[in-house]
């Protein structure tokens, strides 16, 4: 598998939902994004069977969980200076609205880009480590 594609799937590991499949056919070495028929108005269903009923050819990436993320949440939070924004995004993490706290935090802190690659390196690990164990 090209790694190296994942990171122009940026966008795609930074909003993936159970809504949103991610599947790659390493004999094109293309990503194919299949969302549900409810929340997409171009749903191909000819389209979706093909990819979800050819698993020889594609291979579908398994989602970041929401208990996933918040293991990476608190990676970044560590590996921040000692400080008020250190302190912040700690605060935030213990909040019972964590996930939106986080977000509201790192934004305000300017913190975005950093957090943005931080989730992204830490995304490709880890579906670098599943592809990996596929084998």
């Amino acid at each position: 598998m090209n790694f190296e594609l994942f990171y122009d799937m940026t966008e795609f590991l930074l909003n993936n939902s159970p809504e949103m499949e991610l599947y790659y056919s390493e004999e094109e070495e293309e990503f194919y994004i299949l969302l549900d028929e409810d929340v997409n108005e171009i749903y191909d269903p000819d389209f979706a069977e093909e990819i979800r009923g050819n698993q020889e050819k594609y291979v579908r990436i398994p989602n970041i969980t929401d208990d996933l993320r918040y293991s990476f949440m608190c990676d970044f939070v560590e590996k921040l200076p000692s400080g008020r924004a250190k302190a912040m995004m700690r605060d935030a993490l213990d909040d019972v609205c964590a996930y939106e706290r986080f977000d509201e935090y790192m934004t305000g802190l300017g913190l975005e880009d950093s957090w943005n690659t931080f989730f992204t390196e830490q995304s490709i690990a880890y579906i670098k480590e599943w592809y990996e164990n596929q084998a």
